[in-house]
């Protein structure tokens, strides 16, 4: 595999940022991590022991807004994920954030879900009214107002200011690899030969797709992620993190997935009806209830069980009633499981047919 450093240090930089807005909802995700895995702030602390701490600006927030419910997910990085090209030169991706596209990016990751309330092209074009009627109501979905009036009335500004402090994190963090990323280097290419067929599983690439062909990138801030990048020209990038080993045992172990616990969740009739009524869109229990004609009672334990065992997870909650979608992770995680350890069955049972 071909190792690239750029696209790692571009995302640890927008990471580092991240996680320095966000450590209290980051230490609550992580309680699901192994015990002997690293301190998911292990290579953040040393980044700001060194000789100059860089460290956003207050109204950055919003940037770098990030929920525990949507991994890895805050406006710059999904700005990274849909637009980052390998083949630009080095500091491109920064140079792209006075685009339109970026600025148009940040204000749907906010807004979308207010389609239909505001003018969302005049809140682009910086009306004042819109940007206000706008505040409000992302105050209303919980949101600090102040955290968010120079992002709304002021975005061109900030973004003035944000793009060298970047270009400047970008090169202390580039000198913070060249020190840290050389072991972690010396381990991911066995990682991978070891691991295949489990990241082939987990990100759904074909048997025919030689990963030995493709190229990888270091993560250090976001060390627990095993991310694939999927390219218009059939290449693959896969972010590895420093703890990539521990990302693909928490794949498959941290939900407890194999024949038996798929066989509990789903050997129940109502625990089935619900995931097949789910497979439709979010509902809440007494859209459920009414739906199977089960009594709410029954259908509110069956789903509290599917969620404790991450078959479900909570998507809104509007008023008193909560809506429930699936985790298409567990689903991912179920099948790579389940096929691996018939895999092994079968092999048992060729290895004994031979041995008679």
């Amino acid at each position: 595999m071909q190792f690239v450093a750029e696209p790692g240090v571009t995302l640890d930089v927008l990471e580092y940022n991240m996680m320095f807005f966000n450590q209290p909802l980051i230490e609550y995700r992580n309680k699901i991590l192994p015990t002997d895995s690293e301190p998911a702030f292990h290579y953040f602390d040393r980044f700001r022991a060194g000789k100059h701490k860089f460290s956003p600006l207050a109204h950055w927030f919003p940037f770098f807004r990030y929920t525990p419910s949507n991994y890895n997910f805050f406006p710059l990085f999904k700005y990274f994920w849909d637009t980052f090209d390998p083949a630009e030169q080095p500091g491109g991706f920064f140079k792209s954030l006075r685009s339109d596209a970026f600025k148009r990016c940040c204000f749907e990751f906010f807004l979308n879900k207010h389609a239909g309330e505001i003018d969302a092209d005049s809140v682009f074009r910086g009306n004042l009214r819109d940007c206000l009627r706008s505040l409000a109501l992302l105050v209303k979905d919980g949101e600090d107002a102040g955290k968010f009036i120079d992002f709304l009335c002021g975005f061109d500004e900030l973004i003035d200011e944000l793009v060298p402090y970047l270009e400047a994190c970008y090169g202390k963090m580039e000198a913070f690899h060249a020190r840290y990323a050389p072991k972690i280097l010396a381990n991911s290419e066995s990682i991978f030969a070891e691991s295949m067929r489990e990241i082939k599983l987990m990100h759904n690439i074909g048997e025919d797709v030689s990963i030995e062909d493709q190229s990888y990138t270091v993560c250090l801030m976001e060390h627990f992620i095993l991310l694939c990048k999927k390219f218009r020209d059939g290449g693959l990038l896969f972010f590895f993190g420093a703890s990539g080993k521990n990302a693909l045992r928490m794949w498959e172990e941290t939900l407890g997935i194999n024949l038996l616990s798929v066989g509990n969740e789903f050997g129940n009739e109502v625990k089935y009806d619900i995931v097949q009524t789910l497979r439709k869109g979010e509902r809440t229990i007494s859209q459920l209830s009414k739906q199977l004609y089960i009594s709410r009672s029954t259908v509110e334990r069956c789903v509290f069980s599917l969620q404790n065992a991450h078959v479900l997870l909570v998507s809104k909650r509007v008023g008193v009633e909560t809506y429930f979608k699936l985790n298409p992770n567990y689903f991912i995680a179920a099948k790579a499981k389940i096929t691996l350890d018939l895999d092994n069955i079968l092999e048992d049972i060729a290895l004994g047919a031979s041995s008679i």
